[in-house]
């Protein structure tokens, strides 16, 4: 939706990224479950310093956003660039609906992205996991979008977030053959 007043390029994408303190991984809402360690302040994918290194200490461990609430019925999708740093162990990628994606993980930054829509419940999960002891991964730009009804269904440009979700336009052009 378009506020009052505001011109929009015909094709123009409301898009909004749900997680929230996306660039700060030492915030209360990342949390660890089998406690990897995490190390903030690491490059990321476009040369800046917000990307967070994940070391397994034990077979599968993770760390994930405190659970977001959705709705059932609609399509979310979860994106995030991913590196692997040492290892060969499986990386999964947890969304709505629990649903678990085995990801490819090279030393090159990935954009991962992953659709999926709660059934029976409204928890929107994003979890990472690595399976392997002594692993180690860079993960940054971490991305939620509400992308239900959409015609153009790929991640959007990320959107930096705090201390809540952030919305952006973007106008974008779509051939037409």
């Amino acid at each position: 939706i378009v506020p009052d007043g505001e011109l929009r390029w015909m094709g123009a994408r409301r898009t909004e990224n749900l997680l929230t303190y996306s660039e700060d991984f030492s915030n209360a809402v990342w949390t660890t479950l089998s406690a990897p360690t995490l190390t903030t302040g690491v490059e990321d994918a476009n040369g800046g310093l917000t990307a967070v290194t994940a070391t397994a200490t034990a077979a599968f461990q993770n760390f994930r956003h405190v659970n977001l609430v959705g709705e059932i019925g609609r399509t979310y999708l979860s994106t995030a660039y991913i590196r692997r740093r040492t290892g060969t162990g499986d990386i999964t990628f947890t969304t709505a609906r629990n649903l678990v994606t085995a990801i490819t993980v090279t030393d090159d930054w990935q954009k991962i992205s992953v659709l999926s829509a709660p059934l029976d419940n409204t928890i929107i999960y994003y979890l990472i996991t690595i399976t392997t002891a002594g692993d180690e991964i860079d993960v940054c730009f971490p991305q939620i979008e509400d992308v239900t009804n959409q015609s153009i269904k790929t991640a959007a440009e990320y959107i930096p977030t705090t201390d809540a979700p952030v919305t952006k336009w973007f106008d974008t052009a779509q051939p037409t053959a």
